[in-house]
């Protein structure tokens, strides 16, 4: 069972994975602000409150009618090319920024896969008919198909054109060459999707709309009321939805022949004073079946807020639950989304298809009225129920699908959990790797990552910037350094803490790293420095003053001019002597020693401050630069630590020490957790350690405590 249940999270994993259904993800969530603001105004168009519409018109006039139409119209109205858009873009993105050693404008592919779209789907006579770019429309699904094929097959031909190299230059403008590189495969694309069109209109399909119709609909020809016939219409409209095709509009037929006949059927009986005889009718549908739209999404939404752990879904089934309430579900659909979702795709058929189940046995038995009452379609959950049947019973009905929905939905949620948990782990994996590679700072090392681990990219980089604005995530914690010579505590280092309020504690060095590549690291860098010295000046209160502060700083900051005066206010507002600070550089920094770094250090040596050299040996680096560059200690690194003795890193050891002693540079060695690693190093003639032999990181309080004890045992063989 356990080897079925990893297979199938495996599976689940690379087919919500793969490039196309990213892009669509993403492309998807571009355009909520259009798929939000027309949901609002849909739902204020239509909201089944009379007094209510009264209400507006009494109060705005008629006009807000008119604002409605038109944010309805330019959101939902031109939804479809708007996906289309997003979608290729996101893909070209992930997919095509580098081809050949060419750089390719996503707006290139962008433009290449309009041009498709409207070469394959536009009227021939050249009149764009209304609703042809609307997601109510057959535009939707159309926009979707073409925009996952064509920007596919532009940057397969991209790759393999042979004209390349021959149509760009060196030298010239990057988005100039990937336009002109493109040309053929442009031109090949365009012409590719023309001869489809063709093809189609000499198959005779001419509008795929109608012939999707009637195919979709031919099953139900002469089909009769019954609960097998339900179940096959609820099943197929469902799975259309998942693949982004208008399910209601594509079994018209349908609902023309079946459900609206049954309806009237009924209306007329009670009129009639007949007992009505149909269970399966449109308002039967719309009440306990598309609670919150198609799908059951309103289910959905309560299970999200239920159950989930992914916090951008609460937020948007937080956004979705109003428009849900009167069955309006555009903006779960599209925005979680459920179109295409691998995650969803099982309850999403399922729980509709067991409400028609349970709605049907329920009416069946003569526990619930049959429907006698068209509904208008926004009738919010409760009131459906009642209206559709006029008893009470109705709406407790429609509750208890509702709650059906909730638990089909909830362990499909918690596998989203599951696998969003997974996904994260992996990407925060990949972004560790990253972050901690490069000697100096590549441009957005982490940012511009493609696929999952970009994104998780981008949101923690937007999350650790609100997190500067807080007092509860941003933290640091304190590494005594030990003199095992005297047994005395000599100083500590501070250590950044990030504990993001979802995912927990994030590594330092990415913190770092996705600062840099969001140009908050000045920020950062100065907030880890204000409270470092605030707390290290709790020890001057208790008259200690020898022990010296040891803070990082990243390559990025020294870019910063006046770094030096921020450095010295930051010592004035908390009263620490500039002999208490010592400044920790990488050693990338004093392998490639700019000009403008150095003297930055020199500035802070000449006011006081030290300088040290952090993870030293770590970067291969050549020893000649201790003598360029001004420097008062050495930090070796916690991977000569872990080596074992009298291997060659012993005798590097040993010229680090030579050299250092004959320049007078003190040396802390780093990551010490075993008596062997001490009397090794104190064998090198080193007398300053830092590591959990001798403490853990503490907090603020207990770094304070363990530095006013001042003596420490040495632990021995």
């Amino acid at each position: 069972m356990k080897l079925v249940t990893a297979s199938i999270f495996r599976l689940m994993e690379y087919i919500g994975e793969l490039p196309l259904l990213l892009a669509i993800r993403r492309g998807l969530a571009m355009v909520l602000p259009l798929i939000i603001a027309g949901s609002l105004a849909l739902l204020l168009l239509n909201i089944p409150i009379p007094g209510f519409q009264s209400f507006l018109d009494d109060t705005l006039g008629a006009q807000w009618r008119t604002l409605c139409t038109l944010i309805e119209q330019g959101s939902f109205g031109i939804a479809s090319l708007a996906v289309l858009i997003s979608i290729v873009s996101a893909y070209a993105r992930d997919k095509g920024s580098l081809i050949n050693g060419i750089g390719v404008n996503p707006v290139v592919t962008t433009a290449v896969c309009l041009s498709a779209y409207f070469v394959a789907a536009a009227p021939l006579d050249g009149n764009i008919l209304q609703g042809f770019f609307s997601l109510g429309s057959g535009g939707f699904p159309i926009a979707l198909c073409i925009a996952i094929t064509s920007a596919p097959l532009f940057l397969f031909l991209m790759r393999f054109s042979p004209l390349n190299n021959f149509l760009s230059s060196a030298g010239d403008d990057s988005d100039v060459n990937g336009a002109l590189a493109a040309i053929p495969a442009g031109i090949a694309t365009i012409f590719i999707f023309g001869l489809v069109r063709l093809f189609l209109n000499q198959a005779g399909f001419t509008d795929l709309h109608n012939q999707a119709q009637f195919l979709f609909g031919a099953p139900f020809q002469g089909a009769g009321n019954t609960l097998s016939t339900g179940l096959g219409y609820i099943a197929l409209s469902q799975s259309l939805w998942f693949f982004g095709l208008h399910g209601p509009n594509l079994l018209f037929l349908a609902e023309n022949q079946i459900l609206s006949p049954a309806s009237l059927a009924n209306i007329q009986a009670v009129s009639q004073g007949v007992e009505p005889s149909f269970i399966l009718t449109k308002p039967f549908l719309d009440a306990f079946v598309h609670i919150g739209g198609s799908g059951s999404t309103l289910a959905l939404i309560l299970a999200i807020l239920l159950r989930s752990k992914v916090i951008s879904n609460r937020r948007l089934a937080l956004i979705a639950i109003l428009p849900a309430l009167f069955n309006v579900n555009e903006v779960i659909l599209f925005g979680l989304p459920l179109v295409l979702n691998p995650i969803y795709a099982i309850p999403f058929l399922l729980a509709p298809v067991v409400q028609t189940a349970v709605a049907y046995w329920a009416t069946f038995l003569h526990l619930v009225p049959m429907t006698v009452n068209d509904i208008h379609w926004t009738t919010p959950l409760g009131f459906g129920g009642y209206a559709a049947t006029g008893a009470i019973s109705g709406a407790v009905l429609q509750v208890i699908c509702m709650a059906v929905g909730i638990v089909v939905y909830l362990p499909f949620v918690e596998l989203g959990n599951i696998l969003n948990a997974r996904r994260f782990k992996r990407s925060m994996n990949v972004l560790m790797a990253v972050a901690g590679t490069a000697d100096q700072k590549p441009s957005k090392r982490c940012l511009d990552l493609p696929g999952q681990e970009g994104m998780l990219a981008k949101a923690l980089a937007a999350d650790l910037t609100r997190a500067l604005d807080c007092d509860d995530q941003i933290y640091l914690v304190y590494q005594p350094q030990i003199d095992a010579d005297k047994g005395k505590v000599v100083g500590a280092e501070a250590l950044l803490r990030w504990k993001h309020p979802i995912h927990g504690l994030i590594p330092p060095h990415v913190a770092v790293a996705l600062a840099e590549d969001a140009d908050i690291i000045g920020r950062l860098g100065l907030r880890i420095l204000l409270d470092a010295c605030t707390q290290h000046a709790v020890l001057l209160q208790k008259g200690v003053r020898d022990c010296v502060l040891a803070v990082n700083m990243s390559a990025a900051q020294f870019e910063d001019v006046k770094l030096v005066e921020k450095i010295v206010d930051v010592l004035e507002k908390t009263g620490l002597e500039p002999t208490m600070l010592k400044v920790e550089v990488t050693e990338s920094i004093a392998l490639t020693p700019d000009a403008s770094s150095v003297a930055i250090l020199r500035d802070l040596r000449a006011i006081g401050i030290r300088v040290a050299i952090d993870d030293f040996g770590m970067g291969h680096t050549s020893l000649r630069y201790l003598r360029e560059f001004p420097v008062d200690t050495v930090k070796i690194d916690r991977c000569f630590t872990q080596e074992s003795a009298a291997g060659v890193n012993d005798h590097i050891i040993a010229s680090i020490v030579q050299l250092c002693e004959a320049m007078g540079i003190q040396i802390i060695v780093e990551g010490v957790e075993t008596v062997a690693q001490l009397e090794r190093f104190r064998a090198q003639r080193c007398s300053l350690f830092q590591g959990y032999l001798f403490s853990q990181p503490l907090s603020g309080e207990g770094y304070v405590d363990f530095i006013c004890q001042r003596q420490v045992v040495i632990p021995k063989n």
